[in-house]
């Protein structure tokens, strides 16, 4: 086994782990009465930032590990657990409103988002030499603003219309990580 082949088991675990607390909550997040569409976007991109950050480990295959590099990499994973931690709570079962759920853990949820997609570009810039102005980056700039944005008010319009880009958001960026080291191949 190498030690690149350890390191994605980790990667994975931490993955999984998320994976499986966002697919907890999807039958209680879409239950038709209670559903809040503003969180299911988020939670849907959840799902999302679980197989993006398996498939784009493969882009560190070559690297000469070492411990920063290590938690530079695993870093955004462990966010995205976080990230998915909240987006679904602990027992989903008990949630009577989403949407009041959703803005009871809107600053924690959206702040954590924050530091996610700044990770994901400090990752991208040093660990892979991906340029901050490359349209690789586009989708981690254009969510960190959203999440920012988000952090600065709890208007429920504005949730509304600033949950609609992370599902538009997610195709490109699938679109764009087509191969398992397309971020490699961004690099300057």
């Amino acid at each position: 086994m190498t030690l690149f082949e350890y390191l994605v088991a980790a990667n994975t675990l931490i993955l999984s782990f998320a994976v499986l607390r966002i697919l907890a909550g999807v039958p209680h997040a879409i239950r038709p009465g209670r559903i809040y569409w503003v969180h299911v976007s988020w939670l849907s991109l959840a799902i999302v930032f679980c197989f993006i950050g398996f498939w784009g480990f493969w882009s560190y295959r070559e690297f000469e590990w070492t411990f920063p590099l290590f938690i530079g990499t695993l870093a955004p994973t462990t966010m995205i657990y976080v990230f998915s931690s909240l987006v679904v709570p602990p027992d989903p079962a008990i949630v009577a409103s989403w949407k009041d759920y959703f803005f009871s853990v809107r600053i924690p949820l959206l702040g954590t988002g924050a530091l996610f997609m700044g990770a994901v570009l400090l990752s991208n810039q040093i660990l892979l030499g991906v340029s901050v102005f490359h349209p690789a980056s586009l989708g981690p700039w254009t969510l960190l603003a959203i999440f920012i944005v988000g952090l600065t008010s709890a208007a429920p319009r504005l949730h509304a219309a600033l949950a609609l880009a992370p599902p538009i958001l997610a195709v490109i960026t699938i679109l764009l990580l087509s191969r398992p080291d397309s971020l490699a191949s961004y690099a300057r």
